[in-house]
C-alpha cells in the first residue's frame, strides 16, 4: 500500500503534467521535433503540426541510478517521480521550458537532452559541488 507521501507526490506530478496543455499548445512540426511524432495524436493540423500528449510511464527506479552515474547531481524527489511516471516532448511553461523526457526504455533520452543543454549541465556541476543541505531544508533546489 502506498504511503501518504507517495500518494501526495503522485497527485502533485499528475497536477503538474495537467498544466502542460494550459500553458503550451502541445503541437509541433514532427520533422523538427521527432519526439512529438512518438507522442502524437491524430492527423496533422492545417499547419501540418502534430498535437501530442504526455504519456504515462512506469519506469523502474534503477533507471535513475543509471542516469545518476553520469550526472553531477541528483534530482529532487518530486522530479524523480515525474521522470519515472511520464514521458513528454519539450514544453513551454511560460516562465521556463521543460526539456523533453522522450519515450523509450530507461531514461537515456532524458540524459541526452540534459547533456545537450550547456547551462543546465553547468548548473548541475555547480550544485554538486555545494555542501550537502541540513536535514529538513530544501537544499540546492530551493
Amino acid at each position: 500500500m502506498p504511503s501518504k507521501t507517495e500518494i501526495r507526490d503522485k497527485l502533485l506530478a499528475e497536477g503538474f503534467v495537467s498544466t502542460f496543455e494550459k500553458l503550451d499548445e502541445m503541437a509541433a512540426y514532427e520533422d523538427l521535433d521527432p519526439i512529438v511524432g512518438q507522442l502524437a495524436l491524430g492527423a496533422p493540423d492545417k499547419y501540418d503540426r502534430r498535437r501530442w500528449r504526455p504519456l504515462k510511464a512506469n519506469t523502474e527506479f534503477s533507471s535513475l541510478e543509471a542516469i545518476y552515474a553520469k550526472l553531477p547531481a541528483r534530482f529532487p524527489p518530486l522530479f524523480e517521480r515525474l521522470v519515472l511516471s511520464y514521458r513528454w516532448a519539450e514544453v513551454d511553461l511560460q516562465s521556463y521550458r521543460l526539456l523533453p523526457n522522450p519515450p523509450g526504455p530507461g531514461l537515456g533520452g532524458l540524459l541526452q537532452q540534459i547533456s545537450t543543454a550547456p547551462k543546465l549541465w553547468k548548473y548541475l556541476r555547480e550544485a554538486a559541488s555545494r555542501p550537502e543541505p541540513e536535514a529538513g531544508s530544501a537544499g540546492l533546489w530551493a
